[in-house]
């Protein structure tokens, strides 16, 4: 789970991968691969700061158990996003599944 902020610190986006952050965030940042980018949501020139939920202790989960934490965790903070938000939006292309907090 990642929260991408700009220079203002308002939320940009809020996204979750099942690969490293590295790799994920790379991608987002240089462009390759992201459906944000092409989409024109994401600017990577305007991320100025960031968030990291790392949820490595969900992997061994089952999977039906381990997706329903995942979209938890990405729906709690999206909403939380939007409510830090002078702006109360959040650029996101499509809401994460409603979840229970």
């Amino acid at each position: 789970m990642y929260a991408f902020y700009d220079y203002d610190g308002e939320p940009i986006y809020v996204g979750q991968t099942t690969e490293d952050f590295a790799t994920r965030v790379g991608r987002h940042l240089r462009g390759q691969r992201s459906d944000t980018i092409a989409y024109r949501i994401l600017d990577p020139l305007e991320v100025a700061d960031m968030e990291l939920y790392p949820l490595e202790h969900l992997r061994e989960a089952p999977t039906k158990e381990r997706n329903a934490q995942v979209d938890a965790v990405e729906y709690s903070v999206y909403v939380n996003a939007i409510r830090n938000s002078k702006y109360q939006a959040i650029l996101n292309e499509k809401i994460p599944p409603v979840s229970p907090s």
